[in-house]
């Protein structure tokens, strides 16, 4: 289950904001091993904060990606014990050098790596942490997650091989926008991943903003946020983390995970990697003190 989702991104001590420090923590909240390997991570092409009739309408059993990025492995190579997690991140290097409001991401286990077409807008392949298998992305330079909210995520394990998946999976859809200025008919492509493949996902929007569920109920029935208004300026040094349902006898921790992301995420949290670190938790460069299991609960 994703249980750390940080994409609010810090400020500098300037109060400008710092791109590339984004990530997204997956635990394995069994009581078994699991193998990372062939994971991949969605991001919806549709977001929460505007509705369209989308023809022919597949959200009852697909989820639309614009976003497809998958862990590299023969099956074991990436194995996780019981209450263990992994990181997927924006850019895999101690973003405290550029940053020292940032943290250090160069011990991260992927990162996803765009090859841009775009001269001033060029991504860096970190050194010590390997590449996501690119499958797809929307964009010509690179990807960084949402920072306002407004799409869901979601990890899927996809059966079939990246080819078949182009190939077969390609989602045509037309809908109509109404502007003052008049009545468009739009119509566009994305990705279409069957919900029985997917194993986690998670809307996100601001407050003030949210209109829907960019997934069928059946993968989350709620939604989640970092900020209450649109840029809302303290939604930086912020994520939001999935609540501790209780610790084992052993002291591994269950994570709640009732496809209900509202019941099942904290909100406005400090990330998890931040508290670890002892780094900063606003541009002012204030060091994170408490270290908590979910963003709320104080580890003892």
């Amino acid at each position: 289950a994703a249980s750390d989702v940080y994409k609010r991104q810090t400020l500098q001590s300037s109060g400008k904001q710092y791109y590339g420090d984004g990530y997204v923590k997956i635990y394995n909240n069994t009581d078994h091993m699991l193998y990372a390997d062939g994971v991949a991570l969605m991001e919806s092409k549709f977001v929460t904060t505007q509705k369209f009739d989308y023809t022919p309408d597949i959200m009852s059993t697909h989820m639309t990606v614009q976003a497809v990025y998958v862990i590299p492995g023969s099956g074991t190579d990436h194995p996780v014990a019981p209450g263990e997690s992994f990181i997927l991140c924006d850019t895999g290097i101690d973003h405290r050098i550029a940053n020292p409001n940032s943290f250090d991401l160069s011990r991260a286990d992927y990162e996803w790596y765009d090859e841009s077409s775009v001269p001033a807008h060029l991504d860096i392949d970190s050194p010590t942490v390997p590449n996501l298998d690119k499958w797809y992305c929307y964009t010509k330079s690179f990807w960084v997650l949402h920072n306002r909210g407004f799409r869901g995520f979601a990890i899927a394990r996809i059966p079939i091989e990246k080819e078949k998946f182009l190939t077969e999976n390609l989602y045509t859809y037309s809908y109509v926008m109404v502007l003052p200025a008049g009545t468009f008919p739009m119509e566009q492509t994305a990705y279409k991943v069957p919900n029985e493949w997917i194993i986690d996902a998670v809307n996100t929007s601001v407050q003030s903003e949210y209109v829907w569920n960019v997934t069928a109920p059946s993968l989350d029935r709620g939604w989640t946020h970092c900020g209450t208004i649109d840029h809302d300026k303290t939604r930086y040094f912020k994520s939001v983390r999935r609540k501790m349902f209780y610790l084992t006898r052993d002291g591994r921790r269950v994570l709640k995970d009732t496809n209900d992301s509202s019941a099942d995420f904290n909100t406005e949290c400090v990330p998890s990697l931040i508290e670890q670190q002892h780094t900063a938790i606003d541009a002012n460069g204030t060091k994170a003190e408490t270290e908590t299991y979910d963003g709320v609960e104080v580890k003892s």
